[in-house]
């Protein structure tokens, strides 16, 4: 099942972030570490003159995720972008992995290119139905991602991002205005 999801840059301090979610009535839920491994059957050179949504549709995703638990996941991501660019539906597949090494050393020995490597400290806060990431990125600051809530499913995908886009604008953080920043892709441009 697609779903939306709004992914924005924070200007603001970790800290700050932090403290304005909590004076909202955020409550922290809790941390951890996204080490992401990004593979392709093009080399990064070819990835880097690609647009962002053939480059998603065509990779696969490598997860370890270190945190209360320690697990790992083979991710395939399915991104729908709107006529601006924005990322207004995505659906994931996802298999649990029991060694990590192995299937990175499997995708490796199979031809297919580790082009990034995104590691995030994640820190999540709920309030009722509402959960936010806050998403500290290596090499990139700091960003926070907003998935769309349950009582949202009867909206258009245009009416939850701008219902999204509002909620988060609400939050009276410094915030960049592409609410569909694109982390891997970034860091992919910044090389």
């Amino acid at each position: 099942m697609k779903e939306t999801e709004l992914t924005v840059q924070v200007y603001n301090s970790i800290e700050e972030t932090k403290s304005i979610l909590e004076n909202k009535g955020f409550v922290f839920v809790k941390q951890f570490v996204l080490n992401d491994f990004y593979f392709s059957n093009k080399q990064t050179a070819e990835l880097e003159k690609m647009e962002y949504i053939d480059i998603i549709n065509n990779s696969i995703l490598l997860r370890d995720i270190t945190g209360d638990v320690k697990e790992t996941e083979l991710i395939f991501k399915n991104k729908e972008l709107d006529f601006n660019g924005n990322v207004v539906a995505e659906e994931k597949i996802k298999s649990k992995v029991e060694n990590y090494k192995n299937t990175k050393a499997i995708l490796l020995k199979s031809g297919l290119t580790c082009w990034c490597n995104l590691v995030q400290n994640l820190f999540i806060y709920k309030k009722d139905n509402t959960e936010l990431a806050i998403q500290s990125v290596d090499d990139l600051g700091l960003f926070i991602e907003y998935e769309e809530e349950p009582n949202m499913k009867n909206l258009s995908k245009e009416e939850k991002f701008e219902k999204m886009k509002q909620f988060l604008l609400s939050l009276n953080l410094k915030i960049g205005n592409n609410f569909s920043c694109k982390k891997v892709y970034l860091k992919l441009k910044n090389k």
